[in-house]
């Protein structure tokens, strides 16, 4: 649809919400449980990405990825590599500095997202914004009063489907979700970012200073290609969001608003939004044998009996079992923490 847009995916997170499917070495964005077509999320970001702008897909990864991506068909000159994971700020102005001058757009890889016609046309929307010197974020209408998601206050209307943004509010509790949904007029922030790199890299100079020595290396590893500058780089950039960085600062900043069906895939629990649910509430993926099973989550790589459960969740994969209530599962990556510290300690 155009070609003076390119589309960094960043695919290095490792989905320790998702353990046990989601491993180091093959994290969410590479399971294939989310549509019918069994593609993992990742396939499905990087299809939609190429429709909209064949051949300017990049997917920004870390080098412990590399044989997995080899192995799903990637192509080598594609990807990028930082060395070490510094959170989206710096995965942002590492892309800035190596497409100066471009009009980028920044995508998580384990985002779901349907109906590419209304993605497409906030996309668009966004692309122009971007030409004339605007950092664009996505803000996605709320259908309930979720604290897991920050939200953005919007304010001027710019155009059919943009706004000024009057402010950001991070995750609320349940009260303020709830007065949220009902005042309208505030929008989940959707995670996604288009912007001119030039005026970016301007905005990293103005509202993020900390991060000067960082961009210098950068713009030194993009003329020497020395792996030492980049990780030298990396080293010396402090690990922060782009939101709280850049995007909570910066005077230029406009919302599209979307009317596509999104979802952030933030824990097992998503699967309850994005799969159908048997007549007693359960979402049943694999060889799942059920009895007096109520509102659970059930999911077998191999084979699994449930009985007599209500409320839970239970994984069952290569690399283990999960088995939680559906209250305590946002405690996950927390547990998986403390299970590769007990494993390390082990050896």
């Amino acid at each position: 649809m155009t070609d003076c847009f390119t589309s960094i995916i960043i695919a290095g997170g490792k989905g320790e919400r998702f353990w046990p499917l989601s491993t180091p070495e093959r994290p969410k964005q590479f399971i294939s449980i989310w549509n019918d077509r069994k593609e993992s999320m990742l396939d499905f970001t990087y299809r939609r990405l190429e429709q909209f702008s064949p051949g300017n897909t990049w997917i920004l990864t870390t080098r412990l990825l590399e044989t997995t991506l080899d192995s799903a068909g990637y192509e080598k000159s594609k990807l990028m590599f930082e060395p070490f994971g510094r959170n989206t700020a710096m995965a942002v102005a590492y892309a800035s500095v190596m497409f100066e001058d471009s009009i980028l757009g920044v995508f998580p890889a384990d985002h779901v997202i349907e109906g590419n016609d209304g993605f497409f046309r906030s996309l668009e929307r966004a692309v122009d914004l971007a030409k004339n010197g605007e950092i664009v974020i996505f803000g996605m209408e709320p259908n309930r009063p979720d604290t897991g998601y920050g939200y953005i206050e919007i304010g001027e209307k710019t155009g059919i489907i943009s706004h000024r943004v009057s402010s950001f509010k991070e995750k609320p509790d349940v009260k303020t979700a709830e007065q949220y949904l009902e005042k309208r007029g505030y929008l989940w922030n959707g995670g996604m970012f288009v912007f001119n790199s030039s005026v970016m890299l301007e905005s990293f100079r103005k509202n993020a200073p900390q991060f000067e020595k960082s961009l210098s290396l950068l713009k030194e590893f993009k003329t020497a290609k020395d792996d030492c500058l980049l990780e030298e780089a990396y080293a010396e950039a402090p690990s922060l969001p782009i939101d709280i960085a850049i995007i909570e600062k910066a005077k230029n900043v406009q919302c599209v608003t979307c009317d596509f069906f999104w979802d952030d895939v933030g824990s097992w629990l998503a699967l309850k939004r994005l799969k159908k649910s048997d007549s007693n509430g359960n979402v049943i993926i694999g060889k799942v044998s059920v009895r007096d099973v109520r509102n659970s989550i059930l999911l077998a790589e191999d084979s699994l009996i449930a009985m007599g459960l209500a409320n839970t969740v239970v994984i069952q994969g290569k690399s283990g079992t999960l088995v939680s209530s559906i209250e305590n599962i946002n405690d996950l990556k927390m547990s998986v923490g403390n299970l590769n510290e007990d494993t390390s300690g082990d050896k």
